[in-house]
This record gives structure tokens, C-alpha cells and sequence, in this order.
């Protein structure tokens, strides 16, 4: 398989990886999952984030942000629309492959649009439900990016090559992924 994903949310800062980080990026990086964006989630991990992405430069990025803790209070059709009306971009998690809590995602994720769509699997969290054989851990990593990838595919009825270079595209479009600052 000659694909190139991005993970535009990963929680690399997250504690649960500070035994094997290397490990789990080599292994991301395996699956094709090239380039992650480092999510900073609040004013410490938007530093450690910073950092982290510092030390593997073209390989990490990172983001620095307040996590939404109300998202929700949202209804993820009628948000969809907002969203996409300001013209901002839109990551679907692994929470898509849950059958019991992501219906919504699966009904909205076809009507976004193929140069606004990127996915992320916000790991150690969200751990696909669908993962067969799930981990051990439990622990969500960016290696499992091809399979929420796979997971939007189908529902969007797109082949899973054609999404991975759409999202792909889209993700070093946004955060800029091809370029560092001097």
C-alpha cells in the first residue's frame, strides 16, 4: 500500500506515550502515516506540543488551543452547515467507526465536502470500536489512522486511495506541513 495519511490530531504529550513515543511514531510512520499534527489542548500541552514537534521537525507539527469540553451541546448537521458556511475545514476522529455514538457522523460526513474533509485519530483516545484485534491497552495511536481513514471511505463511498490523497492534501494545504520557519 503507497499511501500517505496525516493525523491532524494525535495527543502525543498525552502520558501514556512517554514510555514508547519513538516506537509509536515509527509505527505511524509504517502505516503510512507520514506527518501528525500534536495537539495542544490547553496552555501546557500547547508548550510540550511546541516542543515535541521541535524535536521531530518534518515528521510532527503541532497546534496550540482550548479543547472544546462542550461539544456536546452541539447538534454535529446543523454545525456541519455553520461550519462549512464560514468556510472552515472539518476532522472526523475514530469516533465514526462507534456504532452506538457516531451515527451523526456517519449521516453528516458524506456532505462534506472533499477539499474542506481531514481526519485524525486523536489518540490515546477514541480508540476505533470496530478495531479488530483491539489492543491490549486500549490506547488509541496514530498507527490506527488507516483505519478510521478506511471507516470515513466507505461512508463517503470513495475509495480509500482517493480519500488518503484528498485529506492528505488538504492537511499540508492547512497547517502548512511542507514548510518550517527558518
Amino acid at each position: 500500500m503507497n499511501v500517505e495519511l496525516v493525523d491532524i490530531g494525535s495527543n502525543l504529550t498525552h502520558e501514556s506515550f512517554s514510555r514508547d513515543l519513538a516506537e509509536v511514531i515509527s509505527q505511524a510512520a509504517a502505516a503510512g502515516v507520514t506527518r501528525q499534527v500534536v495537539t495542544g489542548a490547553d496552555l501546557e500541552s500547547s508548550a510540550a506540543a511546541a516542543a515535541l514537534a521541535a524535536a521531530h521537525p518534518s515528521v510532527l507539527w503541532s497546534t496550540a488551543g482550548v479543547h472544546p469540553h462542550r461539544a456536546a451541546g452541539f447538534g454535529p448537521a446543523a454545525e456541519l452547515e455553520d461550519c462549512l458556511a464560514l468556510g472552515l475545514c472539518i476532522g472526523i476522529t475514530g469516533w465514526v467507526c462507534d456504532e452506538r455514538r457516531g451515527t451523526h457522523l456517519r449521516e453528516v460526513v458524506p456532505r462534506i465536502p472533499a477539499e474542506r474533509l481531514m481526519v485524525e485519530t486523536d489518540a490515546p483516545y477514541l480508540l476505533p470500536r470496530d478495531l479488530e484485534p483491539a489492543p491490549k491497552s486500549r490506547r488509541n495511536e496514530p498507527k490506527y489512522m488507516v483505519h478510521v481513514a478506511r471507516a470515513v471511505a466507505a461512508i463517503r463511498q470513495e475509495s480509500f486511495e482517493t480519500l488518503a490523497a484528498s485529506t492528505t492534501r488538504n492537511a499540508v494545504e492547512f497547517f502548512r506541513l511542507g514548510l518550517r520557519d527558518s
